[in-house]
């Protein structure tokens, strides 16, 4: 009796044991992680499930909602239409499968947008969230495997390769091209520059070779003369770039696109880059930007000239980097005014209740990117014009932004130096940094003795900036200048091209002054990138 006792106790253990199994591995089924649930992910116009998906180790898994969701009217019985007769609502994903429910999104008690819930969990779609955080992010696919990339700020951080030299790449600059931005609609060619060399050279059809140079003279006598470049391009048509004696900037007619050199009634260099050319031209409008293209040039076929005039030495190259450095040099030298400056001959309107600058402003950003051009051609060549232009261009850092300087006092005390010299004074933080580079630059190349008024300007100049950075600093990002400060206004808060501008600032600025102010701020602004913010109360 004992052991039939025994026994049945034994049965009656394993059927516990055998139930209370069965109910955790529902129980785990339920609430296990995604890694190992069968999660349905968005791709085109079908699901797959994370099992069925490669997974790479050094890929994380990707739980992503549906990214093609519109954005729809606050009409709430509009919008429980659509939900009903959506097509996600009315799929059959199959037995055992996770589908997602169609559901309503109010957004601050103002307007509705569809969104998607599975479980308790609700996605929202991303072109929503990136309007609304200003954030960016793009589908990718790596051998196959689709996941979705999110990034705080659309805006790429360069790191630098080692502490800053004045006789090296100024900051990141090898990695853009500002010419080819669409906010520049045309690079002039009125401007002249070397004398010819001798002998004539032809070499055309090369598909690398886009950069065009030529030595050219226009008889004074035609009315228009032009150099004509055809090129074949992607668009699978023939374009025909004119580069002519007239003064006109740029035009375009239909395939024709047109470029003025001015008269050129002496010998002078131009070179051209036909690619920026040709987008510029495909895209000119009338707007302030130039419409972005993708046209590229297969092909260079054939060099016309029309008119009256003398060529020599048409040549064919992948980039011009160094003679165009110097023809930028020797610009500075020939157009640098009796007040050190190189003057902008432009009105310029910052913001209401600033005062208008009118044409031939000083910016202390420009004088500082001319000092840093003209310090490294220097010391490429030893010319004493760049150097004596540079030493110069310090002259209107001592003028008051009100008698035609760039000199700003912040509160009766830190001296500022002015990308925009306005009344009242707006502080813009890119432009006196950029400004400071100079200064420095100018410091290091210049004999002992020469250099001490750029020493002491940037020494100033640093004293300011320690003090003043946190004023830039909004704790998620930074502004642009303090006119909310001068103005009692909205803030001007930096967008991210802008505000990797400041960190890349301050990335030279700390390798040459690894300051704590400078450096913790840097590292506070790296952050900011990736969405970290300041502790709040």
């Amino acid at each position: 009796m004992r052991l039939l006792s025994s026994r049945t106790n034994f049965k009656a253990l394993w059927l516990v044991t055998f139930i209370f199994c069965g109910l955790s591995v529902t129980f785990w089924t339920r609430q296990c992680p995604e890694e190992t649930q069968r999660t349905p992910v968005a791709r085109g116009d079908r699901d797959y499930y994370d099992s069925d998906k490669p997974n790479p180790d050094d890929l994380p898994a990707i739980h992503a909602p549906p990214h093609h969701l519109s954005i729809l009217t606050a009409d709430s019985e509009q919008l429980n239409s659509n939900l009903a007769n959506s097509d996600l609502a009315n799929s059959n994903l199959g037995p055992g499968r996770h589908k997602y429910q169609p559901m309503e999104c109010l957004i601050n008690d103002e307007y509705s947008i569809e969104c998607r819930r599975e479980n308790d969990e609700v996605y929202v779609p991303f072109s929503f969230l990136e309007k609304y955080f200003e954030v960016s992010g793009r589908l990718a696919e790596y051998d196959g495997y689709d996941r979705f990339e999110w990034q705080h700020s659309y805006s790429k951080i360069y790191q630098p390769r080692g502490p800053y030299s004045p006789t090296g790449i100024f900051m990141s600059f090898e990695n853009y091209n500002v010419e080819i931005r669409d906010r520049v609609k045309a690079i002039s060619g009125l401007e002249d520059a070397l004398p010819p060399g001798s002998g004539p050279t032809l070499m055309l059809g090369a598909t690398s070779d886009q950069i065009l140079s030529f030595h050219i003279k226009f008889s004074p006598s035609a009315v228009v003369s032009n150099v004509s470049v055809v090129v074949d391009t992607s668009y699978k048509k023939q374009y025909i770039l004119h580069y002519t004696s007239s003064k006109e900037l740029i035009s375009a007619r239909g395939t024709n696109i047109y470029y003025g050199l001015g008269p050129r009634a002496d010998w002078s260099l131009v070179t051209r880059d036909l690619l920026c050319d040709l987008r510029k031209g495909v895209g000119l409008s009338n707007s302030k930007s130039v419409k972005k293209t993708k046209i590229t040039i297969k092909r260079v076929s054939k060099v016309v000239l029309q008119g009256k005039g003398r060529i020599s030495n048409i040549t064919m190259a992948t980039s011009s980097h160094i003679p165009q450095f110097f023809d930028a040099a020797d610009w500075f030298v020939r157009n640098q005014d009796d007040g050190g400056g190189w003057p902008i001959n432009v009105v310029r309107k910052l913001v209401d209740g600033m005062q208008e600058l009118p044409p031939g402003w000083y910016s202390a950003m420009a004088q500082g990117q001319a000092m840093s051009t003209l310090t490294r051609a220097f010391g490429r060549t030893s010319d004493r014009r760049y150097l004596d232009a540079a030493l110069r261009g310090t002259r209107p850092f001592r003028v008051p932004s009100e008698n035609g300087g760039v000199l700003a006092v912040f509160m009766d005390r830190h001296r500022w130096y002015e990308e925009y010299p306005t009344t009242p004074s707006s502080f813009v933080l890119n432009g006196f940094i950029y400004s400071l580079i100079g200064l420095y630059d100018l410091q290091q190349a210049a004999p002992p003795g020469e250099g001490k008024e750029a020493a002491e300007l940037f020494a100033e100049g640093m004293r300011s900036l320690k003090a003043m950075l946190p004023l830039y600093d909004t704790g998620a990002g930074t502004v642009y200048d303090l006119r909310h400060f001068m103005l009692g206004i909205a803030p001007n808060i930096a967008r991210w091209d802008y505000h990797t501008t400041h960190v890349n600032l301050l990335q030279l600025l700390v390798s040459i002054d690894p300051d704590p102010v400078l450096a913790g701020t840097l590292r506070r602004w790296i952050g900011y990138t990736k969405g970290r913010r300041a502790k709040h109360n």
